[in-house]
């Protein structure tokens, strides 16, 4: 192993021990002050990626902003705004679509939904209110709750990948990148997120679908060469899979083993979309080589 390879694999090792430690002991002290929702633990803990690699770099005295830096502090063309966080709310949507074909019990009456629209304040048509919602949780949530996207995608897109890439085969990198990225959710998942009363199945699940989902993300990070579009992408996967099920699943009915973007049905669709973004990457890298 050369010296530089020798770095990088001390750079991975510290920044995945630091950073998996610090998300832990967050996660346990929200639990010992009796903090049983996960949201206030996780929303804590999303900066934390960020942070550490910010403190790295600066122990390490590699720059942060200027034109030669690598986490990719780049303004990014306009168009990637738009598409990349769309390519995401389709990945979201035909997740919730084929769940509700396949159990059309999961979907809520058509009068429950109205009613359920109808009570958001932006307009008094519940239509118009649907597009609405989705036009903001698409494109403006993300950007306004950017320090939360930027703290995930810093670490995982800006530092460890690039990383791992340099040291090893594609699919090999993107699978290591994925297992940290699904571990780190273990505190979230053991709280009860994503996948309430199943943490262990829950965090081998998370780790399908951080895999697939790294891969597009960090496509769009090599497209754009901006940290920024896998910050806006990864905000509107959240923000729109929260709002798509709010509003048309029936709770009683979702079972998130199975339904939804995190469920087997969604994480099949990451699959197969990611092996198609996986080629892609591939291509792309060697066109830039």
């Amino acid at each position: 192993m050369s010296p530089s390879q020798k770095t990088l694999v001390k750079e991975v090792l510290i920044f995945s021990g630091i950073t998996l430690l610090l998300t832990y002991g967050i996660g346990f002290t929200f639990f010992l002050m009796g903090t049983a929702a996960p949201l206030p633990a996780m929303t804590a803990s999303m900066p934390i990626p960020a942070l550490v690699s910010f403190a790295l770099y600066l122990v390490w005295k590699k720059p942060l902003f200027k034109k030669e830096n690598d986490l990719g502090f780049r303004i990014p063309k306009i168009s990637f705004l738009f598409t990349t966080p769309t390519v995401m709310f389709l990945l979201i949507l035909s997740s919730c679509v084929i769940s509700m074909l396949l159990s059309p019990a999961l979907l809520r009456g058509k009068d429950e939904i109205l009613n359920s629209l109808s009570k958001f304040t932006l307009n008094a048509n519940p239509y118009l209110n649907l597009f609405l919602i989705l036009l903001l949780n698409i494109f403006l949530a993300p950007i306004i709750n950017f320090p939360i996207f930027l703290g995930e995608e810093l670490g995982w897109r800006g530092f460890l990948t690039p990383r791992l890439l340099k040291l090893t085969t594609p699919a090999v990198a993107f699978l290591l990148s994925g297992i940290i990225w699904g571990l780190w959710h273990v505190f979230g998942i053991l709280m009860g997120h994503n996948y309430p009363g199943h943490p262990l199945l829950g965090t081998f699940m998370m780790i399908l679908l951080c895999i697939p989902m790294g891969v597009i993300l960090q496509y769009y990070f090599l497209k754009s060469g901006s940290i920024f579009i896998p910050m806006v992408a990864h905000g509107a996967i959240n923000w729109t899979a929260v709002t798509l099920l709010s509003y048309f699943a029936n709770p009683e009915i979702l079972d998130p083993l199975i339904f939804g973007p995190t469920g087997v049905i969604g994480i099949v669709i990451f699959w197969l979309v990611g092996l198609v973004y996986f080629k892609r990457y591939l291509n792309l890298q060697e066109e830039m080589n």
